[in-house]
C-alpha cells in the first residue's frame, strides 16, 4: 500500500471516529437528558452562529469601522468585506459560505489527487476530511474570515507547487492583509532567487492599509487611536481576563489553566478579581503576558531560522510554519486550528517518507477530533456567558507542540553536514549580488 494512503486511511479513522463519538454524546445530552449548551453541542453556542461574518460586515457598515468596539482586524478587511455590505445580510452570508465550502472541497479534492486515482473516491475523500474536522465545522459554523485566508494559502502552496511564486506570494500578501500572523509563511521563500518575493508583501501589505484608512471617515490618525483602544480592550478581556479561555488553540491559554488550577486547588493565591459580566481576572496574567509574548516570539524565530537553514523540503517547511500559525496569536479561537488542517493534509500528500511522519498525521488528526465531552467548569465563564473550557483547551496545543518537535527531531536527523553553513553563505552571495551598493561596485 502506498504509505500516503495509509496516512489519508489513519487520519480519516481518527478524525471520523472522533465524530462520530461527539455526535452520539452531545446528542444524548441534548436529546436524551434534554441538556442545554454547552452539553448539546461541540459548536459555538447557538446565539452565535456565523456571527464572525455578520459582524465584520456591520463594522465594515461605519464610516470609520474603528469606531465600533469590537473591531479588531486590518484595515483592509472592512475594505474588502465592503461588497458583502452592498448585499443584504442573509444572502452575502449564504454566498460566502457557499463559495469557501466549494473552495475547500475543491483545493482537497485536487491535493488528493496524486494518491487517490478514482474520481468518485477522490470526491468522497474530500467531503470526509470537509466533515470530519473539528477545525473546518467550527469555523463553517462561526463564518470566519479564516475560511478564506486557508482558502487562499492553500492555492498558493498549489501554485508553489507549479512554480508559480510570484503569484504565490501575491496570495499570501492578502492575507497578510487581513491577519499579521501569516507572514510567517513568507520564511518558505528565504532562498536563494527568492528574496524578491519578499518585496511585494513588504511595500504592498503597507500601501493597501495605508490605503484603506484613507477610505474612511476620519483621520488616519484618530482612526489608529481607535484602533489602538480596540485592540487594548479585546486583549484585557480575552487574555487576561476570561473571555477568551475556551480557545483551543493556543499554549497561553493552557499556561493560564495551570495556574487557576493551582488557584481553585489551593495551592497559590491570584487574587481574582470579578468583572461585572461574570468573567474574573489577575494582575498576575498581566505581568505574566510580556514574558509569555517575548519567549514566544524567541522560540518562532528559532523555528523560523530552523525552517530556512535545516529543513530542504518546501512542503515540510510548509507544514511546520502553518503548525506555528496556529499556536502563534495568544488568543488563540477554535478556527485557527483550521490551519492544522491544512498541515495535515500537505503532510498526508507528501511523497517522501520519514520515520515520525505517521506519528505526527495521529497527533493533528486528533487536534481536528471534538473535544467537549469533559468540561472544566470551576474555571468559570467565557465570551458566551457559559462555563463552556473543555479539555480541548488543554489537549490541542499538547498535540500540536509536540507534532512540532516530533518533525523538527525528523528533519534535524535527515540534514546533510554543513548544509546550513553552504545555504547561509549561497543566500549571502545572493543578497549581495541584489543590494544597490554592490551594483555600483560592478559598475565602477
Amino acid at each position: 500500500m502506498d504509505y500516503r494512503l495509509r496516512k489519508l486511511r489513519v487520519a480519516l479513522w481518527i478524525m471520523g471516529l472522533g465524530t462520530l463519538v461527539a455526535l452520539v454524546w452531545h446528542g444524548w445530552q441534548g436529546w436524551g437528558l434534554g441538556r442545554d449548551y454547552p452539553h448539546n453541542t461541540y459548536l459555538y453556542v447557538h446565539q452565535s452562529h456565523y456571527t464572525d461574518f455578520t459582524g465584520v460586515v456591520e463594522q465594515s457598515a461605519f464610516r470609520c469601522p474603528y469606531a465600533h468596539e469590537f473591531a479588531f482586524y486590518f484595515p483592509a478587511t472592512y475594505v474588502m468585506f465592503q461588497p458583502f455590505v452592498w448585499l443584504r445580510e442573509q444572502p452575502s452570508l449564504w454566498l460566502y459560505l457557499l463559495v469557501t465550502l466549494l473552495g475547500t472541497i475543491l483545493i482537497q479534492r485536487y491535493i488528493l489527487q496524486s494518491i487517490v486515482t478514482d474520481p468518485l473516491r477522490r470526491i468522497g475523500a474530500a467531503l470526509l476530511l470537509t466533515g470530519s474536522s473539528y477545525a473546518v465545522v467550527f469555523s463553517f459554523d462561526r463564518a470566519n474570515v479564516e475560511l478564506a485566508m486557508a482558502l487562499l494559502v492553500g492555492a498558493a502552496l498549489l501554485l508553489c507547487r507549479r512554480l508559480h511564486f510570484g503569484w504565490a506570494v501575491l496570495l499570501v500578501s492578502i492575507t497578510i492583509c487581513l491577519k499579521l500572523y501569516t507572514i510567517l509563511l513568507l520564511a518558505l521563500f528565504i532562498r536563494r532567487h527568492h528574496f524578491r518575493y519578499l518585496l511585494l508583501p513588504a511595500v504592498g501589505c503597507l500601501a493597501v492599509s495605508v490605503l484603506s484608512l484613507l477610505t474612511f471617515s476620519r483621520p488616519i490618525g484618530e482612526c489608529l487611536v481607535l484602533w489602538r483602544h480596540n485592540l487594548a480592550s479585546y486583549h484585557f478581556l480575552y487574555m487576561v481576563a476570561d473571555r477568551g479561555l475556551a480557545g483551543s488553540a493556543s499554549p497561553w491559554n493552557l499556561v493560564k489553566i495551570v495556574f487557576l488550577t493551582a488557584d481553585h486547588l489551593g495551592l497559590i493565591n491570584l487574587h481574582l478579581h470579578p468583572l461585572p459580566n461574570g468573567d474574573h481576572y489577575s494582575d498576575f496574567f498581566t505581568m505574566l503576558s510580556p514574558y509569555y509574548n517575548s519567549l514566544f516570539l524567541a522560540l518562532l524565530v528559532a523555528l523560523v531560522l530552523f525552517v530556512t537553514l535545516i529543513e530542504r523540503e518546501f512542503f515540510r517547511r510548509a507544514v511546520l510554519l502553518l503548525l506555528a500559525i496556529s499556536i502563534c496569536a495568544q488568543a488563540g479561537a477554535d478556527y485557527k486550528l483550521l490551519w492544522v488542517n491544512v498541515a495535515l493534509l500537505l503532510l498526508i500528500v507528501l511523497p517522501t517518507r520519514r520515520r515520525l511522519d505517521l506519528a505526527v498525521v495521529v497527533l493533528m488528526a486528533l487536534a481536528m477530533v471534538p473535544k467537549k465531552e469533559i468540561l472544566l467548569t470551576y474555571l468559570g465563564q467565557t465570551d458566551t456567558t457559559y462555563n463552556d473550557v473543555s479539555m480541548g483547551v488543554v489537549l490541542n496545543p499538547l498535540l500540536i507542540l509536540t507534532a512540532i518537535l516530533l518533525l523538527v527531531y525528523d528533519s534535524w536527523q535527515v540534514r546533510l553536514p554543513g548544509w546550513a553553513t553552504r545555504r547561509c553563505s549561497g543566500m549571502f552571495r545572493q543578497f549581495m549580488d541584489l543590494s544597490p551598493w554592490r551594483g555600483k561596485r560592478m559598475r565602477a
